[in-house]
């Protein structure tokens, strides 16, 4: 793993996942920690209680399973997340993709009305920006290279340059973003009911749209189809379940809405390279060392 990151202050535990995690209103908007990963192996970053602190991440390159307050979503390349103090949340990758992302972690006392008047309200939120990915990156550079000059203004051009960054991604964004408001009914019920049965024209229905036009706007959103989505989804849970629950294969089929433990086992292996019984046998040993 290549990592790199800074801090406006020192923490006593520099490993800790809470490094620099302060809530603060002595400014407006105050970077406590900023940072980039990039990795070509399977991980899982988990924080049961959240940060005091804002998380702001964007994903460049490569695909996460993102879990927040308990409801999972697939970040794909180009994908923003903020997630406010106080929440929970997870993510991961389960393959050996190369992945690489930038990450900042904020606090100040105008933190909520600069997030809201960009449009970033109703957190935490997940949403598409790939036509940002090179105004972030311009960002992130001078971030860093703030950082390394450490002048006495340090903090006030931090502060400059993630507002920067931030209305950057809004203006870009606000297309997308109508796109994904246009069906956060039909994805919220998705990602409530992927176990259960189904049906396009019905969540078509959910938006007002026609079936060929909803499967387009869909696949435009997220990057594949409702199938696809859904299967993801299931995939993603299944791959948890064969890690830390004793169900098995055939349960977690049944579980899961798969039509059969054949099927679930033909499909799992197709995404994941191993069956369910090799992907269980391999997280087992995993633990063990």
């Amino acid at each position: 793993m290549k990592t790199l990151h800074y801090r406006s202050f020192e923490d006593k535990n520099k490993h800790s996942i809470y490094a620099c995690n302060v809530s603060s209103n002595d400014y407006p908007l105050i970077i406590n920690t900023a940072g980039s990963t990039s990795l070509k192996w399977p991980f899982r970053t988990v924080n049961p209680t959240g940060r005091e602190d804002y998380y702001f991440m964007y994903l460049k390159l490569g695909e996460l399973t993102v879990k927040i307050n308990g409801k999972t979503f697939t970040a794909k390349e180009g994908s923003l997340i903020i997630i406010p103090p106080n929440t929970p949340y997870e993510y991961y990758q389960l393959t050996d993709k190369e992945l690489f992302y930038y990450w900042v972690h904020f606090t100040g006392s105008a933190t909520t009305q600069i997030l809201a008047k960009l449009g970033f309200n109703n957190l935490p939120i997940l949403r598409e920006t790939p036509k940002s990915s090179s105004q972030v990156t311009y960002q992130m550079t001078r971030i860093f290279n703030c950082y390394i000059k450490n002048g006495v203004h340090r903090d006030v051009e931090l502060a400059h340059f993630l507002d920067a960054m931030l209305i950057d991604i809004a203006k870009n964004a606000s297309e997308p973003e109508n796109k994904i408001q246009k069906l956060s009914t039909s994805i919220n019920y998705i990602n409530e009911n992927y176990t259960k049965e189904l049906n396009v024209p019905e969540l078509a229905k959910m938006e007002f749209l026609s079936v060929s036009r909803y499967i387009a706007l869909f696949k435009e959103v997220t990057g594949s189809s409702p199938y696809q989505y859904v299967i993801s989804l299931r995939l993603n849970t299944a791959c948890e379940m064969l890690r830390d629950s004793s169900l098995s294969v055939t349960q977690i089929a049944e579980v899961l809405g798969f039509q059969n433990c054949f099927f679930f086992s033909k499909l799992f292996k197709k995404h994941l390279k191993m069956s369910p019984t090799q992907y269980k046998k391999q997280s087992l040993n995993i633990k063990a060392d």
